[in-house]
Order: C-alpha cells, then structure tokens, then sequence
C-alpha cells in the first residue's frame, strides 16, 4: 500500500471506467490527446499526450511522474491533490477489509453453528428487507419535501485580505436555509476548488496562490446559487515554479533585468528543483484591472523565448494566455517538429492540430519569437512572426482583459509585452 505505483494503477482504472473507452491497451494517440484535452477543461493545466503515455505505460519510463502531474491527475478526477486521492482510497480500502473481515467471522460461525445461523440469516436478511424498503420510503419522502433553492434566500461577498501573490480571500455567506448540509464555496470554476462549509456559519477563508481572474461560487447540492467576480491581480509581474499545492514564488531581482524577463536553469535549481527529467513549469503573469480594454476591441504584443532545448523539453513549449473576465484566449507555441500536438481555447472553442492546421505555431524559440492577438469586432486573430496563424470567430458577448500569462516548460524569457486599443495602451 506505500508503493505509489499501486496508487497509479488503481488511479488509471478509475479515470478508464469513467471514460468508458475501453481498454487502454487499444487507446490510440488521439485518445490521449482527447483525455489531455478534457484534463485541461477540467483542470485548467495542460499535461501533454507523452506524459500521458508514461503515465499509462505507453512509454518505457522508470520514474514516478512528478507530484505537480499527480495532483493534476487528482483534480480531473474530483479530489482536492494527490494525497487526498490516496487517502480517499484508504478508506474504501479499509471499508472492504472491514466488509471482508466480517464476513469471514459469519462462515466461522457458520462452521460451528450451522443451524442455528441459518435462522439468523434468515432473519436477517427479512430485517434487512424490511428495514431497506423503510429507508428508501423515507428518502424518496425526504427527497420530495426538499423544496426548490431559491437564490434570493442566500447572500455571498468576499473581501480580500492583502495585495499581492498569495493572497486570502474572506468568504461572508449566508446559507442557513439551505435544506441540506451539502453547502459548498468554490473558488472558481474548478469544480476541484470546492470545499465543505457549514451551513451555519458565516464565513470561510481561502488562500489564492496564483493571480487571475476568478468567478467565485455558493453551491446549494449541486446547484450554483450565488457567483460573484474576483480579480486576485500582481503588482507588477509575477513568476513562479509551478507546483501544488504551493508553488515556489520567485523575488524580481531573480528574474527581471533591464525589463526583459527571463527565468534561467540555474534560477530554478537555485531551488531545489530538477531540470530533468521532469521538466518544471514556469508561470509568469502580470494581472490588473484594464479600462476600456475588451476582447473584440485590443491589440496584444510581446516578444519570448526558450532557449531550453533537452531531454523531455524538446519541444520548448511556451503557452500564452490572455485573461478575460470569465474567459480566456490560450495558445501554445513549440518547436516546427512538434505542431502535430497542439490545442488551441478561444473563447469557449476547443481547436485540434488532429483537425486543424496549426503548424504556423511552429518556430524557432531559441531567438526572440513575436506574438500579436488583434481581437476585433467578429473574430481573433493570432499572429507569429508577422505570420497569420490562427483567426477565430468572437462567438462571446464583450469582455474586459485583465492580463495575460505565461507558462514555459523548461525556461522561459519576455519582453515588450503591451496592451493597447484606440483609448487606452498598458505598457507591462
């Protein structure tokens, strides 16, 4: 039970009875690449198809995935991080043990009492019959009498604590009318953000390790009852190595000189943290409120590199995501040999490299690679180099942008990085 490859193999056949795919022995490369797509729906991080494989044993690879993966692997599956998944396994475990434990005293005492555990039996399972009926007739009773939430009977505010990365949030809640205890605040739209409160308190903190926009949640059950925005911005830019639950924050004098950004091997080992063979992810953002900056009327420019180009990081993937209020603009850019793996979400459309041709976000990121989004009236356009790559439809109603991040596997540089329309320009 200590082995973690034990918890990995009961974790893949969980994640394989859910998907209902079939066997994973006959999974395809697009199945991966399907399951890597839902992974980020759910969860908000890209895990890419070969870290899958390795995962499910696709791939010959000795090492355990790193924490950072497991805890994203827990959180498509509804469980708060990895050791939550492996303590919720225990106790099923434990409960079957118990289960197994007691039946194993039944047929003792059957052995030695046949007779008479027959008529107990008996009389057992009409108890047991009886006593079923009885509670399914008092649920289904109790599930009827529930009447319908109404929204206007609960009230939900937040107040942030300090500025700055992290950052606690004070939850003001009424939810006492709720007919269920099953009352829950949740910080985004991350169902795995979700925790437990009591229906009869009034308040609930949470810590936000990351910057962005975010729309908090008082759930009823399942039922959304109240929502509200919350904007957890930087003060100026922010990096960090991602890892949960608690990634590590680097200081400015580590990463910004001469207003170019740039995030070193040697930073991230000056951490203690392995540049192989698990590549560590690299978070850079630069949050705040932007007036007069909506998504079908900016212009973005910025300018990156990533110059590490080794062992699992050959592909030298580099993700931009520009922030909307309640969406966002997501786009990866890779070396020219790896476009046949990519994923593109604008604005609530999910795009494949399988369907779609994306190579033109293929390019040489050991130089300085450009990158313009100009968002128009009725669509977005993506441009690499001076190069059209991608244009989409604006199938949303108007949004303010309130920031952008980066997110570089192995080491990551930025600069003149610029937000700007007809009325406003945000020189970052």
């Amino acid at each position: 039970m200590n082995d973690e490859k034990y918890y990995i193999k009961k974790y893949l056949e969980l994640v394989e009875e859910r998907l209902n795919w079939g066997e994973s022995a006959d999974w395809t490369n697009q199945d991966f690449e399907k399951l890597s797509e839902k992974i980020f729906e759910s969860t908000n991080v890209s895990l890419s198809v070969t870290t899958l494989k390795r995962i499910w044993g696709k791939v010959k690879y000795e090492s355990d995935p790193s924490v950072s993966t497991l805890n994203v692997l827990a959180r498509f599956v509804d469980t708060e991080s990895w050791r939550h998944f492996k303590q919720s396994l225990l106790q099923t475990q434990d409960s079957e043990i118990k289960c197994h434990d007691q039946l194993i005293e039944v047929n003792r005492v059957t052995v030695v009492k046949k007779r008479e555990t027959k008529v107990v039996i008996s009389a057992l399972a009409v108890l047991l019959v009886v006593v079923g009926v009885a509670a399914f007739i008092t649920y289904t009773k109790h599930k009827s009498s529930i009447p319908p939430v109404n929204p206007s009977s609960y009230s939900f505010h937040s107040t942030k604590v300090a500025d700055g990365i992290p950052n606690s949030v004070v939850f003001n809640y009424n939810a006492s009318m709720s007919p269920i205890d099953s009352v829950y605040i949740q910080q985004s739209w991350d169902p795995g953000r979700r925790t437990k409160v009591d229906k009869d308190k009034k308040e609930h903190t949470s810590i936000y390790y990351y910057p962005g926009f975010f729309m908090a949640k008082l759930v009823i059950g399942n039922q959304v009852v109240r929502e509200h925005e919350l904007l957890i911005p930087t003060e100026g830019w922010f990096a960090a190595i991602e890892q949960d639950p608690i990634p590590i924050y680097l200081k400015d004098e580590e990463y910004i000189k001469n207003r170019v950004i740039q995030i070193i091997p040697k930073t991230i080992i000056g951490h203690g943290v392995r540049m192989e063979p698990d590549i560590p992810v690299l978070s850079v953002s630069n949050v705040m409120e932007m007036k007069n900056l909506y998504n079908d009327n900016f212009i973005f420019e910025t300018k990156v590199k990533n110059d590490f180009k080794r062992g699992a990081s050959v592909c030298q993937r580099t993700e931009v995501m520009i922030l909307c209020k309640n969406d966002i603009i997501f786009f990866p850019l890779v070396a020219k040999g790896c476009i046949g793996d990519l994923s593109l979400y604008i604005t609530g459309s999910f795009i494949s490299s399988k369907e779609t041709d994306l190579s033109k976000f293929g390019c040489d990121l050991s130089e300085w690679t450009t990158v313009k989004v100009v968002g128009g009236k009725k669509n977005i356009q993506i441009i690499v180099n001076g190069i059209e790559a991608y244009r989409s439809s604006l199938p949303h109603s108007s949004l303010e942008v309130v920031g952008v991040t980066f997110r570089f596997h192995g080491s990551g540089a930025v600069k003149e990085t610029r937000f700007y329309n007809n009325k406003e320009s945000y020189n970052l």
